[in-house]
């Protein structure tokens, strides 16, 4: 079995983060393009989109969408990736200032990109409740967090 102390097991995780970066990059680029393209087309502002966006489930939308949850999750993969590979990750250490950040950006960003993906894709059969319940779960689950680690909060500050 791989425990955490394996070295195997630090390899896969390392191998698995890289891969998914990857990726990550490829499909930011793909989307980039694409919603530059779209804009071109439609001769439409950024703006107007992204103030219009989330109401339809058109394939734009949803590629603004997608972008959102890409970018957080790229950013925080970075963090991760680099804490464990050149970092303190395999000793447990802290994180430096710099992936904190990554991470404090990022996370968000995917939060918001992944709600917009749910009210997109539910929100004509089932109007508006799954992204808000949503929502409040992830929002209720991170008031706990911070209440049960709040001695964390104040060394991130």
């Amino acid at each position: 079995m791989l425990g955490q102390e394996n070295p195997e097991m630090n390899f896969i995780l390392e191998t698995v983060n890289g891969v998914v970066l990857i990726l990550s990059i490829s499909l930011l680029l793909v989307l980039t393009f694409y919603i530059a393209s779209k804009l071109r087309q439609n001769n439409q502002p950024l703006r107007r989109v992204l103030a219009n966006g989330p109401m339809r489930a058109t394939v734009l939308a949803l590629a603004l969408a997608l972008l959102f949850d890409k970018l957080g999750v790229l950013l925080t993969r970075v963090a991760v990736f680099t804490w464990r590979r050149f970092g303190n990750g395999l000793t447990g250490g802290p994180m430096n200032e710099i992936q904190i950040y990554l991470l404090l950006i990022g996370t968000p960003l995917s939060a918001i990109g992944l709600l917009w993906l749910i009210r997109i894709l539910s929100r004509p059969m089932y109007g508006d409740w799954p992204w808000t319940v949503t929502a409040i779960v992830a929002g209720c689950y991170l008031a706990v967090t911070f209440w049960q680690h709040y001695h964390l909060i104040g060394a991130l500050l």
